[in-house]
This record gives C-alpha cells, sequence and structure tokens, in this order.
C-alpha cells in the first residue's frame, strides 16, 4: 500500500503534460473535472445577407487544457463549421475581418477569452487582415501554453 502511495505522490513517469500547471503533489491545479463540465458544443448564430439566422455548433475552448485541445477541436470546428458557411454571405462586407475576430471570440469561453482579447488587441481596427488573424491565433495558442516556443511544447 505504502508504494501505491509513493506512486501517486511521485509518479515515475510525468502523466501530465509540460504545459498543464501541476500543484505540490504533482496533480493538476485546474482539476479535469472542470474542463469536463463546459458543454460539448455551443450554438453560434450569425445573420445572413438576406436577414435569415444561421446556427453552428462549435466546440468551444475554456484555455484550460492547453494548445492541442483548441488545436484539436476549436480552430476545426470554427474553420470546417462556421467559417466556410459564413464567408459566403460576407465576403464583400467592409467590416469583415472586425466579426471574424470577434466570431472566434464566441468559440471561448472563460479564461480563453481573456487571452484572445489580450492577443487581439494588437490588431484592432484597420489592422485586422488575414495575416494578422492568423497571427492572433498563433499568439493566443502560446498563451494558453504560456510559453514562447509553441513547438517545443505542442506534440
Amino acid at each position: 500500500m505504502a508504494e501505491l502511495h509513493s506512486a501517486i505522490n511521485n509518479p515515475p513517469f510525468n502523466w501530465y503534460p509540460s504545459w498543464i500547471e501541476l500543484n505540490e503533489k504533482g496533480q493538476p491545479k485546474n482539476p479535469i473535472k472542470d474542463g469536463m463540465s463546459q458543454p460539448p458544443t455551443i450554438k453560434i448564430l450569425w445573420s445572413t445577407s438576406n436577414g435569415r439566422e444561421m446556427p453552428c455548433e462549435v466546440t468551444p475552448d475554456k484555455g484550460l487544457f492547453g494548445p492541442e485541445y483548441a488545436l484539436a477541436y476549436t480552430i476545426p470546428d470554427f474553420e470546417k463549421k462556421l467559417l466556410v458557411r459564413w464567408e459566403k454571405d460576407h465576403k464583400d462586407d467592409p467590416e469583415y475581418m472586425n466579426k471574424k475576430f470577434d466570431l472566434f471570440r464566441n468559440c471561448l469561453q472563460g479564461t480563453a477569452v481573456t487571452k484572445w482579447d489580450l492577443c487581439a488587441a494588437k490588431c484592432e481596427g484597420t489592422k485586422q487582415s488575414k495575416k494578422n488573424f492568423k497571427n492572433c491565433i498563433r499568439d493566443y495558442l502560446k498563451a494558453v501554453a504560456k510559453c514562447t516556443n509553441l513547438g517545443d511544447q505542442v506534440t
């Protein structure tokens, strides 16, 4: 029994990825249950040019499980389910990029929204472009991972 207790307190292998903050016992600071309480998908609505509301189901990101969660679920859902349909009606809209930044913000929850706002604040107004949107996504993933060299962390 003592061996099991010591293995739990000091695991022989690192059971958690390096980007998850751990407490003094080597367990996650934010319990995994907190992240599991998020809904599997959220509904995002937008208006078409003829005034009709279009719905879309996207997997939200709370920013608790590192950049992999956003890379595996939120960003692909945003691009494949929402962006493809939304761009059909809004390509000629002068506020196109501003709305794109806001739509991605709607796909986030909790601390992830704050981190996105800090990244998007660098590209306010006329600086919002496709290139800057990709840079903001990259900066957001770095902020979630809490590192500067994202390639060293993402597996």
